[in-house]
């Protein structure tokens, strides 16, 4: 049986604000020449009105290059964007586009970006990115990440701080027989705005595997899109989130099966308390062409508070009957007999609680690979019960 699910798309609404940047703007930063055809198309670009994030005006800091060192690791190549720029590592790399959360703000990676890097791994390779948001509250990265055929990488990133504005823009390629780990973390409760745009090609017999943690900030778009573009490519992406006061956050995943014998699994997780919004889409794209095709999506949110809030939008896109394709998710409130249970061997209700989220975060918490990230994210979710 043929199973089709076809979202309407929905043409979103635009805003344009004075304090937006301008082309001279992409000038102060160095490396115009790549630069300017990205500045000049952002300038003719709205930013998009959502509604779910209630995103209506937009206020923009002036732009400097970003302070300190943002960037460790031991890949075969591994650069600032800058200096991949100047030295033309970049080549047909560039090319690889895709809309992210919306052109807006990936263009405005690519025309303005302050920080962000480019790195090639053979053999294996581990990359370490840190943005301080405390001494740098204007983030503005644009990144590229190569595994080459047979490799093995494990990036970690890592957004923390107070800070107005972090937008992101990173493309993965996962060559033939390759291995990504990524894991992406942000831990800014204080920031005003973070998108967040990531676009993964996987190659036959890849295996992506990525990590989306988020512990704030105000209002929060993340965006993965996986496009698995030849057979036996693999991917799954695991979303933790726990969202407090009235942070907002849409979060949207999405497979595309554009190659037979591929295999798909997006998985979320979360906490939303006090008046936190939560949208959570996951969609998967099977096209005529492509059988044998395993993908699936499945949530779970822990909902602490009668004004929180969370929507599960699902979207299965299935043209072909010769797949195995599912989608499950549910939302809860805490467990009053495991409650019970707890509280009745010496705990207090604080604490039982805390035990509970705990526990549902630590397998994701344990495969962080970075140790003072890891303690990072322990204390955020700490702090946040």
């Amino acid at each position: 049986m043929i199973m089709e699910m076809v979202m309407v798309k929905h043409v979103t609404p635009e805003f344009y604000t004075p304090s937006d940047y301008k082309v001279d703007d992409a000038k102060k930063l160095g490396n115009f020449k790549w630069r300017k055809p990205f500045a000049q198309e952002y300038i003719e670009t709205g930013f998009p009105k959502w509604k779910r994030l209630k995103l209506s005006q937009i206020s923009l800091e002036k732009l400097k290059p970003y302070e300190g060192t943002f960037l460790s690791g031991d890949a075969k190549i591994l650069k600032t964007f800058d200096e991949a720029v100047e030295k033309n590592l970049i080549g047909e790399f560039s090319s690889v586009e895709f809309r992210g959360a919306h052109p807006k703000f990936t263009l405005m990676s690519q025309a303005f970006f302050n920080a962000g890097f480019f790195s090639e791994i053979k053999g294996h390779g581990n990359v370490f990115a840190h943005y301080d948001l405390d001494s740098n509250p204007t983030v503005i990265d644009n990144s590229i990440v190569v595994v080459r055929s047979g490799s093995e990488a494990t990036i970690t990133r890592e957004v923390s701080g107070k800070g107005n504005l972090r937008v992101s823009t990173t493309k993965f390629i996962v060559e033939e027989g390759a291995k990504l780990k990524f894991f992406n973390v942000l831990i800014a409760p204080d920031t005003s705005l973070s998108v967040d745009s990531n676009s993964y090609i996987v190659k036959r017999g890849a295996k992506v595997e990525v990590y989306d943690i988020i512990l704030g900030a105000e209002r929060i778009a993340s965006n993965h899109e996986f496009k698995l573009i030849e057979p036996e490519a693999k991917v799954k992406l695991t979303s933790a989130y726990f969202e407090i006061a009235q942070e907002r956050a849409d979060l949207e995943y999405k497979l595309i099966h554009n190659a037979p014998k591929t295999i798909g699994q997006l998985k979320g997780n979360g906490v939303v308390d006090d008046s936190a919004y939560v949208v959570f889409r996951g969609n998967i794209d099977i096209p005529h062409e492509s059988y044998d095709v395993r993908s699936e999506e499945e949530g779970y949110t822990l909902n602490l508070s009668s004004k929180a809030r969370v929507d599960a939008i699902p979207s299965l896109d299935v043209k072909n009957n010769m797949v195995n394709a599912r989608h499950a998710a549910s939302i809860g409130k805490l467990d009053e007999e495991k409650l019970y249970y707890m509280m009745s061997r010496g705990l207090d209700k604080r604490m039982a609680v805390r035990l509970i989220i705990e526990g549902m975060f630590r397998p994701i918490v344990d495969a962080i690979p970075v140790k003072s990230v890891k303690r990072d994210v322990e204390y955020g979710l700490s702090s946040r019960i």
